[in-house]
């Protein structure tokens, strides 16, 4: 068992990270709600613990059917739990009070006194809420009446007004080197001229008609947060392949899948009872086995994948800039992310460093896509220019619970861009 030291230690770092929160723990066993997607939540919580040099693995353990991390050296066991009767709502309303109430705060010139505690911050929040602030797009303001009453029922309550004030900082310091005339809160509906698919969370209106969009990521000051979540359909219809996913995944099924015991022989079975109960019983039965086929399901996803982005330099730019990066001509993304332990805000620079190697890199010889050889998920786009070469790394794995990951997930597998070096 963990001494207190060591647990509190644990608990601390668990506290920092977003999108997770304690429901339980004991010497032996931390039990956290998960906001989001479990094993997203898990891969966040367990790259923090990375980053302060705590050792763990990977393992089933009593008392949950999800893979647990284990600390080594602690018998520590971390459980992680979807949220009692919160999950993606009490997202929506923690991503919300991050970039509202920055907007509602700069409009309304709430003054630097009701700045200096979380009390007095909302309760000017509350005071100067209104229906017909210019942040506000369309109908947008019955959303944001409902946030703001809610704000206080979220367990991340003082963290994400604490992200929000660090927005309002970032929002502040554009204001000073050029007057910044309106702020819109980007939540169901976009500024005119923005692109419904616009990466911007909020928009900023400057003095000469500009705008700029800004992405708005929030946590600790360590943690990592993702910068593109997507799956392998969209991708696929993005690049016109929709008729050749449909057949790759009956090459698939024949594959990997039709020989397991119960299959249904039939590919238009895929996602059926029949299907999850299959491999529901042969992951048990068979766990060996199940992740062999896993890992070979995956690799043969990456490799279809590099070859489309390998096909044509020209198409897998514009996707880079388009989709990874957000960019939309005229209406530029910034990525700021709001670090929720201090209030302060730091800028983050893998989409803009997409933008600048997309339009710097040799047109011909200037991207390739390689899969990494030390990790099975992992592959690597590297845009060349004439002194150096950028790599872009990305990651595609399952990232759903129950019988639905792994196998489950067939070939609609998670694909996150991860960052540049």
């Amino acid at each position: 068992m963990a001494t207190i030291e060591q647990l509190n230690k644990i608990k601390q770092i668990i506290e920092g990270v977003d999108g997770v929160s304690i429901r339980s723990s004991t010497p032996s066993k931390i039990v956290v709600d998960c906001d989001k997607d479990r094993q997203e939540s898990k891969g966040i919580l367990e790259s923090t613990l990375k980053d302060n040099e705590v050792k763990f693995k990977e393992q089933i353990v009593s008392g949950s059917s999800f893979p647990a991390t284990v600390i080594e050296g602690q018998s520590l066991n971390i459980l992680y739990k979807n949220k009692r009767g919160g999950g993606m709502q009490e997202t929506t309303l923690n991503s919300s009070i991050t970039e509202l109430f920055p907007c509602i705060a700069f409009l309304t010139k709430i003054e630097n006194q009701d700045l200096t505690t979380i009390d007095k911050f909302y309760a000017a929040i509350l005071k100067n809420n209104s229906p017909d602030l210019s942040c506000y797009i369309r109908n947008d303001n019955i959303a944001g009446k409902e946030f703001v009453d809610k704000a206080e029922t979220s367990s991340k309550f003082k963290q994400k007004v604490t992200g929000a004030l660090a927005v309002l900082k970032f929002i502040r310091e554009q204001d000073k080197g050029k007057p910044v005339t309106d702020v819109y809160w980007g939540y169901r509906n976009k500024p005119t001229g923005v692109l419904p698919n616009h990466k911007g969370d909020i928009f900023l209106k400057f003095n000469d008609n500009s705008m700029v969009g800004a992405s708005i990521k929030s946590g600790g000051a360590k943690t990592q947060e993702p910068k593109l979540n997507t799956y392998v359909n969209p991708i696929m219809e993005w690049f016109g392949k929709k008729a050749d996913f449909e057949k790759m995944k009956v090459e698939a099924y024949n594959q990997f899948y039709v020989d397991i015991p119960g299959m249904p022989k039939d590919p238009k079975k895929i996602g059926s009872r029949e299907f999850y109960d299959s491999l529901g019983k042969y992951e048990i039965s068979n766990k060996q086995d199940y992740d062999k086929r896993y890992d070979a399901v995956l690799e043969y996803m990456r490799t279809k994948l590099v070859e489309i982005l390998s096909a044509n330099d020209a198409t897998t730019k514009k996707w880079l800039t388009e989709v990874v990066a957000g960019e939309q001509e005229g209406v530029p993304l910034v990525v700021v992310k709001a670090i929720e332990t201090t209030g302060d805000f730091e800028m983050q620079t893998d989409e803009d460093i997409i933008k600048s190697c997309v339009v710097r890199s040799k047109k011909t010889g200037g991207l390739k896509i390689t899969k990494s050889t030390t990790s099975k998920q992992n592959f690597d786009i590297s845009l060349t220019c004439n002194l150096k070469t950028t790599k872009l790394n990305f990651s595609i794995r399952s990232n759903k619970v129950g019988v639905q990951h792994k196998l489950g997930q067939f070939l609609n597998l998670a694909v996150k861009f991860n960052g540049a070096k």
